[in-house]
């Protein structure tokens, strides 16, 4: 049981670093973008 909710939990951390990191490369990439022109 505790061993499935870890497992989860570790899924469900991996998921919302992913889309952290996502949503900052968008943001640095839109702050660059907008720098270059």
């Amino acid at each position: 049981m505790l061993e499935a909710f870890i497992k989860r939990k570790a899924v469900y951390q991996a998921e919302l670093d992913i889309r952290l990191s996502y949503i900052l490369c968008r943001s640095w990439g839109a702050k660059t973008s907008v720098s270059l022109t």
